[in-house]
């Protein structure tokens, strides 16, 4: 978990700073570029989110250190003060694990929130709808059904209580209708709009929007990029609807959206489209919509975010092993029976061959100055739960477990180190 913690906020981050430039240079590209590939660039941006791990570099760059465990030494008479240390860490509060859990608390009232929240509109709806039977509303339906080249069968509603046209459902999708009069223009505007929603999946699109909310729930930067996507979302169908169109059906079917802000509803869902996307982007929907001129495809912006995004992880190095790699590994000298000595340097991580001499300079109770070996230090290694549970035992009832202290030979016993709690004497 605190493996896949770390990915996830260096993920976050990296990513943060993408969607906000993402954010800056929108403007920019609405002038040369089709909505459409703007809509889908932020698709690889959402992916990008959704799955954290990315591929590292040997260096990033920008480092970012995190705390490693200390190799812990001593060359005192005793390693009380290592032994209380140890104990203090072994109580401290596994922070870890603590962060972890309430990642996934966050996560899941997330997805629980707007789970119930789309229940309950489903249940609503399903409640206060009835099917359209007017069969000149159906054929139109149908005739637009045909000419967007949709095989999936589509169901059509209408509901008292929604003063918007919507479309739900992920697999069997239906367009509702609120209980208003159109006009065949506003209707067929209307059709056109939900039925390109619906071949382009965007529902699927908006869950995957969801998870990815969820999943980064902590991180502002988020929510920001959800409300520009549900823009872009609607600003590309509107291009869908009035491709090949002229300024005349142009300025009607603006007219169209215009007449729905009248009415707009707040009972929503975030699993569901919106004709109505809202006051604040209406402004850049209806520039959009009368603009004529030729865009170009976004191939490019799709490349360059699926590049940026893959990149994202080579920003930010949030690991041990860029730590250890910035620590060179001593070299002890080595006594006549090969056995090298002396004293380690604390280091990040943990223990590895080269990094502990075989002999460890220390004092035993009497003063005098010697070494320890390190596997002496480390004592003996259960080989199965019961020895563990006997060894414990052991160790608690002597109290004080005592060691031989060698001449630089690694052979030659010159005194006692003492390992346990309190200080003893010879």
């Amino acid at each position: 978990m605190q493996s896949f913690l770390m990915a996830l906020v260096e993920c976050s981050v990296a990513m943060s700073v993408l969607i906000l430039l993402f954010i800056a240079v929108t403007p920019l590209l609405e002038s040369g570029f089709a909505a459409k590939w703007r809509y889908y660039a932020w698709l690889v941006l959402v992916i990008g989110l959704i799955i954290p791990f990315r591929p590292h570099l040997d260096r990033a760059l920008i480092q970012v250190s995190t705390p490693a465990s200390p190799l812990i030494t001593t060359q005192s008479s005793s390693i009380n003060t290592a032994n209380a240390n140890t104990a203090k860490t072994s109580s401290n509060i596994p922070w870890p694990e603590l962060a972890g859990d309430l990642w996934l608390a966050g996560a899941i009232i997330v997805l629980a929130e707007h789970s119930w929240k789309h229940r309950r509109f489903v249940g609503m709806v399903s409640r206060w709808s009835e099917p359209v039977t007017d069969q000149q509303v159906l054929g139109t339906l149908q005739r637009l059904k045909a000419e967007l080249g949709i095989s999936t069968p589509v169901k059509m509603q209408v509901c008292s209580c929604i003063t918007s046209p919507m479309t739900i459902g992920f697999v069997c999708p239906v367009v509702l209708l609120p209980a208003m009069d159109f006009s065949a223009d506003e209707l067929s505007f209307i059709l056109k709009h939900e039925l390109v929603h619906c071949k382009r999946k965007d529902l699927w699109y908006k869950g995957l929007v969801l998870i990815a909310t969820a999943m980064h729930w902590f991180n502002p930067v988020v929510y920001l990029m959800a409300r520009a996507i549900a823009v872009q979302c609607e600003i590309s169908c509107d291009a869908a609807v009035v491709q090949n169109a002229g300024v005349d059906a142009r300025r009607r079917y603006s007219e169209t959206i215009i007449g729905v802000i009248k009415n707009h509803s707040r009972i929503q869902t975030v699993l569901s489209t919106s004709f109505y996307g809202g006051k604040g982007s209406m402004k850049t929907r209806i520039s959009s919509i009368m603009d004529t001129t030729t865009k170009k495809a976004g191939i490019a912006i799709i490349c360059i975010a699926l590049i940026a995004t893959l990149g994202a992880g080579t920003v930010f190095a949030v690991n041990a092993h860029s730590n250890h790699s910035q620590v060179p590994t001593p070299v002890f000298p080595r006594n006549e029976n090969g056995q090298t000595y002396g004293t380690p340097t604390p280091r990040p991580g943990p223990v590895s061959p080269g990094t502990v001499p075989d002999l460890i300079k220390a004092q035993g109770v009497d003063g005098t100055v010697g070494y320890v070996r390190f596997t002496d230090l480390q004592g003996p290694q259960p080989k199965n739960p019961q020895e563990a549970v006997a060894l414990s035992k052991k160790n608690l009832a002597s109290g004080v477990r005592q060691i031989p202290l060698y001449a630089v030979d690694g052979k030659t016993v010159i005194g006692v180190f003492n390992i346990g709690p309190g200080r003893s004497s010879q």
